[in-house]
């Protein structure tokens, strides 16, 4: 029989471990605080930066944006300006000179005619040319009067021979034609006659194809 007596009392007993239990919960209670605060610091610090950044940010662009809104206005203006000057720029190209041409009607209408209407009218659609790359518009004249002469038929195609025979006009004619001729419904004289001459002008070129 043997007798083990422990002379170590409690608070002096030491384990045989190189870290000792007591003194990791000791250096944790400072580390980890002290880990937790600068972690918060940090992220303290980022957040007062990026929010000094979108400060900034936001105090340029409220500089810029009624520079940015002000610049899409002028652009959107020039693009309809540019627009505007290519239709007038073209209708300038592909006009008659309309002035002449009115006087000219003058000249080879006979005296027993009496003109009621002149209309210049443009297909909806302008009509490829037959030169590649070129757009063209060509305007109908529709020429409409009466006459009371015994032979109107023929004074009636006299004026469309005049037509065809004048200086100024014949250059500008593709077609001229007598498109109606009937007896005026609205007059008493039963030699009243109404017609309609058909003119067809020339193409004239609108612009070059893109």
């Amino acid at each position: 029989m043997s007798l083990r007596v422990n002379l170590i009392q409690a608070d002096e007993q030491r384990s045989g471990s190189r870290v000792n239990l007591r003194s990791f919960i000791r250096i944790a209670s400072i580390v980890v605080p002290a880990f937790l605060v600068v972690v918060v610091v940090q992220q303290t610090l980022s957040s007062m930066l990026l929010s000094g950044e979108l400060d900034s940010l936001e105090s340029r662009w409220s500089a810029v944006e009624p520079k940015q809104k002000l610049a899409a206005r002028q652009v959107s203006r020039l693009k309809n300006n540019q627009k505007l000057k290519a239709e007038l720029d073209s209708w300038a190209i592909s006009r008659h000179t309309w002035n002449q041409l009115l006087a000219a009607i003058m000249e080879t209408t006979p005296e027993s005619i009496q003109l009621s209407s002149l209309r210049a009218t443009l297909p909806e659609s302008t009509e490829p040319s037959k030169t590649p790359g070129l757009i063209t518009r060509a305007y109908l004249l529709a020429i409409e009067g009466k006459t009371q002469a015994e032979n109107s038929m023929q004074v009636v195609q006299s004026m469309e021979r005049n037509i065809v025979e004048n200086p100024v006009m014949a250059p500008l004619m593709e077609s001229v034609r007598v498109a109606n001729f009937a007896a005026d419904a609205v007059s008493s004289n039963e030699l009243s006659r109404v017609f309609t001459i058909q003119c067809s002008l020339k193409s004239l070129p609108v612009k070059e194809k893109p």
